[in-house]
């Protein structure tokens, strides 16, 4: 989601001169002697001047006694000094904005583009994406300055499940910031139901000949998380898309289930594993990595009518390939 074409000039209307006069009062960046929407600036230059301006937010009613602007918009800009600076993860992309947890105390937000979408900055960049970023209120939603940092680190299949815990229990509990106008309530909780019957499954994954993990999960957790478990028992980098083929047919569109971040539904976090009613001896195949297409083999070993609280590896056999194997020069 971005904003529409009216609010997107609005705020950089109104963002420049904002910088242009903390650079002139301050002389925080002699390399920009004026900040003009028209002119071509180079951004690590801006962003010197923006984190002079995040880290003194009362420049901003300094600017405010200095010019005639009109209400609405002298409020926009007040609004700014909540701004939210911090390293940050982009979890996940959705239709109403992109998903930003903030490291350094968990709190999850809903973050809009501006002009463009998130999804459509950070191009092949896959969820979850470090970066260092400020977020500020526009009106009833959250954006960016625009100045955000992309980082080099790559999260391994731990890192993306916690993350993800993070972002479901934030929705569970209704505590998901979209605005910096009201700060969110939980929700209240449902009354667990007594006596659910409690569903959990071993489920056999092999790679190749002789190389398997026995893993026991719940009925409770998605395909997602299989897949979660799946790369963290075979020591894979959760870092790339995914298939489960449902029909045990490689490639197969009748039960396709995809990384919740493929273009096409349906999507595998959508689909808990009890939706499937698995029997013992039931077959599913498991592709990771469109490019390198790296297969496993799925079956259901056991069927149990008992809780699982955290998945667990119980049975393994064989030494894992080496997703990215290092090769001699001269090999």
């Amino acid at each position: 989601m971005t904003l529409n074409e009216e609010d997107a000039k609005l705020f950089y209307q109104l963002w420049f001169p904002l910088l242009n006069f903390v650079n002139q009062k301050y002389n925080v960046c002699k390399e920009l002697p004026r900040i003009a929407q028209e002119e071509r600036l180079d951004p690590k230059y801006v962003k010197k001047v923006a984190d002079y301006l995040w880290s003194h937010p009362e420049i901003i009613d300094e600017y405010l006694k200095n010019v005639n602007l009109p209400a609405e918009h002298q409020e926009i800009i007040s609004d700014w000094k909540t701004s939210v600076t911090d390293r940050f993860v982009l979890e996940r992309h959705l239709k109403k904005g992109s998903i930003f947890i903030a490291i350094s105390t968990e709190k999850v937000y809903q973050v809009c583009g501006i002009i463009s979408s998130w999804e459509e900055m950070l191009g092949y960049n896959i969820p979850p994406v470090a970066m260092d970023a400020t977020l500020i209120p526009f009106k009833d939603v959250i954006i960016s300055d625009g100045l955000v940092s992309v980082l080099p680190i790559s999260f391994g299949g731990g890192y993306r499940s916690s993350f993800k815990e993070i972002y479901m229990d934030a929705k569970k509990k209704g505590t998901i910031c979209v605005t910096f106008k009201d700060t969110p309530k939980p929700k209240s909780q449902p009354a667990k139901r007594q006596n659910s019957k409690k569903i959990s499954y071993v489920i056999s994954v092999s790679i190749g000949k002789g190389c398997y993990r026995h893993i026991r999960v719940s009925g409770n957790d998605t395909l997602d998380d299989l897949a979660g478990y799946i790369l963290n028992a075979f020591d894979f980098d959760f870092d790339h898309l995914y298939s489960f083929f449902m029909d045990n047919q490689w490639w197969s569109d009748a039960e396709e289930y995809a990384s919740p971040y493929a273009k096409n539904p349906p999507y595998a976090h959508e689909a808990k594993l009890s939706k499937f009613a698995f029997q013992k001896g039931r077959q599913f195949k498991f592709l990771f990595d469109y490019g390198d297409e790296w297969r496993f083999q799925c079956k259901v070993l056991q069927v149990l009518d008992e809780e699982t609280k955290a998945a667990s590896v119980i049975s393994a056999k064989g030494k894992a390939p080496e997703q990215y194997p290092v090769y001699d020069e001269d090999e």
